[in-house]
């Protein structure tokens, strides 16, 4: 490991890093994590942590459901390209390359953070043998350049994408994910989209509001601004409107078993922060 690559990282982007660790079984994801620096939130790590496990507990079925559902995808068309939109810290590249790359032309990660240029360079330290993902720094709200820049990247409106978006609409407008989501509507939905939102607290069980309201308290202080909620009909509303197909809604009650086969942690539709959607559009 290049000593200075080695670097602090964004607050909210570290966390979750941190907090979904478990998923990242592969030598070469432990050794990205080698090249991330903990310490500088090491306070709101704990913070987190004391105020419960269920928030390590929904970020890591979160990305077991993401990789699960971009490994099935994968085998659907050959060839496709998949845009991690608001990338983060998160090596997703990695276990694409290491378990889908013969299904991938393209892999774009973007973020508006210039961290991505670190995460580049991680990347060329851990998997310097191909020339992806392209890793691209731009405000995903300036869909305009967004699009322009990854065109210029390689990236084919005309062919099918798996889109990622995750953790993301909690910190946007809604007319901004509108806006965002034209940007890849095709003509036969040959797009699918993976993302999550945080639910509106009409949509959880009265006994879990508490702890809800915490959690999105915390996360509020965290970024100095307020979270973005959707109740289970707002967001449905807002998908209808972009035309969209083939949609699937899953809790994390049922994305955990799913995953897992029980529901040991989560009982009812409502706990766990989020919900998953895919759709084609």
């Amino acid at each position: 490991m290049n000593a200075h690559i080695k670097t602090n990282v964004p607050l909210t982007s570290a966390l979750v890093l941190q907090q979904s660790n478990s998923v990242y079984t592969s030598d070469l994801e432990k050794r990205y994590l080698e090249y991330i620096d903990f310490g500088s939130i090491a306070a709101a790590n704990q913070q987190m942590t004391s105020v419960s496990a269920t928030i390590s507990d929904v970020i890591c079925l979160r990305k077991r459901y993401i990789r699960k559902a971009l490994s099935e995808l994968l085998l659907s068309h050959p060839q496709q390209q998949v845009c991690i939109l608001g990338a983060g810290l998160d090596p997703l590249s990695i276990f694409l390359l290491e378990h889908c790359a013969d299904r991938i032309s393209h892999i774009f990660e973007v973020d508006g953070s210039d961290t991505i240029h670190t995460k580049a360079t991680i990347y060329s330290d851990l998997i310097s043998d191909t020339d992806l993902p392209h890793c691209i720094q731009c405000n995903l709200t300036d869909t305009k350049l967004l699009m322009e820049t990854l065109q210029l990247q390689g990236y084919q409106p005309e062919k099918p994408s798996v889109i990622i978006f995750e953790g993301v609409v909690h910190y946007i407008h809604n007319h901004q994910f509108i806006t965002l989501m034209q940007r890849f509507r095709s003509g036969d939905k040959h797009n699918r989209v993976i993302m999550d939102y945080c639910l509106e607290l009409t949509d959880v069980p009265e006994y879990a509001q508490p702890l809800h309201n915490t959690i999105i308290d915390m996360f509020e202080k965290f970024i100095d601004d307020r979270v973005n909620l959707y109740s289970r009909k707002g967001i449905m509303a807002v998908i209808n409107d972009l035309n969209v197909s083939s949609i699937q809604m899953d809790s994390v009650k049922n994305v955990e078993f799913q995953l897992n086969g029980n529901n040991k942690l989560f009982h009812q539709q409502g706990e766990g922060l989020l919900e998953m959607l895919t759709f084609s559009i």
